[in-house]
């Protein structure tokens, strides 16, 4: 019945066609409807080359035979490098590519526990690092890319420790190669001027060494978070992009969020228990984090728009420094040392962020946090051999920056790298424990915010 309608609705309408087409026509021609440009920009496909340099903070395991076991030292340092790969754009907003990388750094790890006369002591230094790795992204607009990455990696490091005990020293030195994984959570890429394009990542690389000296084995493991800022110069096409049809979306307003977290800290401990003195110097811990955020963001113009924010993290954050019995340490009668945990901590920011397009902002932000911590003393550093519990609180200032960038017409996407210097603070809560303790924390996070 719906089909004779329609058949005789469009004969019906050839007269009164052939009698409009002899009247003028005041009518304008319809427009053509627009067409979906395509939104990966030619200049992504093909070879690249770029630069890069980075902040790393990290967490270096070390552990000798089956008595000792530190995890870990706090290595920091800074490194410069090298790129180059190739990009493949495919269905019309995604992206799939390799890349190698090298870099030259003077990230360093030590640690060094007292007793007396006794002491054991160690040290790692990395110093060359090459990566081959494949990359997986999604253009969440003509000039934006997001993506993550997982590769394979070599670093060229030098590991030394001694131990000291009844006057008797050992120990060894030795250049080795550390092999891994270098997982990379999320990156953004983003063109900021024809074929130049910024990046920001975070890497996170888990390597691995095993020395073997006089019979002895030294698992050598570090851990290492890296901030990485690389400008990239891509040979593909002439570097211009159609511009979304959708209007710039506005940042002004309030949001809420969350992320999840890699962290990374460097504790100096300096404690006297009894008669004996007890010093560490670089001690490290590392763990996964999750944070909850929210903010209120105000766009000055076309470029700058800043802000403020608050953030509270819980986090899986711990080192362990012990020292079990075994022949080798013949006095210990059961596992000794310390276990921290970082708990959990919150900060208050101000963000300030230039948008390099309308949807895309590199942003730095300053503020204060303050870090909720414990330790425990085990086995003879505890109370009368009983287990204790201590908690702290420690301050200071965060420093950090990132990108982020729409994905939706309400979701923000974000990856951001934060430092934080923290106060000294006595360790003396009544208990027969004197000492001081400071701290220096990374985290690299992956953030996701709703805008109202």
């Amino acid at each position: 019945m719906l089909r004779e309608l329609i058949v005789g609705a469009a004969f019906g309408a050839i007269p009164l066609v052939a009698m409009a087409a002899d009247l003028p026509s005041k009518v304008a021609a319809p427009v053509p409807a627009p067409v979906a440009a395509p939104v990966a920009a030619s200049s992504w496909d093909g070879f690249y080359v770029g630069a890069s340099v980075a902040h790393s903070l990290g967490n270096v395991g070390f552990k000798l035979q089956d008595a000792v076991e530190l995890n870990g030292f706090g290595s920091i340092g800074y490194s410069a490098g090298v790129l180059a790969g190739y990009n493949y754009t495919f269905g019309n907003r995604w992206l799939a590519g390799v890349e190698l990388g090298g870099e030259v750094s003077n990230n360093s790890a030590k640690a060094k526990i007292t007793s007396g006369s006794d002491f054991v002591r160690g040290k790692a230094t990395t110093d060359q690092e090459a990566t081959i790795s494949g990359r997986f992204g999604y253009f969440v607009s003509p000039t934006t890319l997001i993506y993550s990455s997982i590769g394979v990696t070599a670093v060229h490091g030098k590991g030394s420790y001694a131990i000291s005990q009844g006057g008797l020293t050992s120990g060894d030195t030795q250049k080795d190669i550390f092999y891994g994984v270098a997982f990379g959570a999320l990156g953004i890429e983003t063109q900021v001027s024809g074929n130049w394009r910024g990046r920001f990542e975070y890497v996170t690389s888990l390597l691995r060494s095993n020395v073997y000296r006089d019979g002895l084995k030294v698992e050598v493991t570090p851990q290492i978070g890296t901030a990485r800022l690389a400008l990239v110069y891509g040979f593909g096409g002439t570097g211009t992009s159609a511009k979304p049809a959708d209007p710039a979306p506005t940042w002004t307003g309030f949001y809420l969020g969350g992320g999840a977290s890699r962290s990374h800290s460097i504790s100096q401990y300096d404690l006297s228990i009894g008669p004996a003195h007890l010093s560490v110097d670089g001690l490290g811990a590392t763990g996964w984090s999750g944070s909850a955020l929210a903010g209120y963001n105000y766009q000055f113009n076309n470029a700058i728009v800043a802000g403020v924010e608050v953030v509270g993290t819980l986090s899986t954050s711990k080192s362990r420094y012990l020292l079990h019995a075994t022949p080798l340490a013949p006095v210990v009668t059961e596992s000794t040392g310390l276990v921290g945990k970082n708990r959990e901590w919150y900060s208050a920011r101000l963000r300030s962020g230039y948008l390099v397009s309308p949807e895309t902002m590199a942003y730095g932000f300053l503020g204060y946090t303050r870090v909720h911590s414990a330790l425990d003393a085990v086995g003879l550093l505890s109370l009368v051999g009983q287990s204790y519990n201590q908690t702290y609180n420690r301050q200071g200032l965060e420093l950090g920056g990132g990108v982020e960038t729409w994905v939706t017409k309400s979701m923000t996407l974000r990856v951001e790298y934060g430092f934080a210097q923290l106060e000294k603070v006595d360790l003396v809560k009544g208990l027969p424990m004197l000492g001081t303790l400071k701290h220096r924390q990374s985290n690299g996070m992956v953030g996701v915010a709703y805008h109202f």
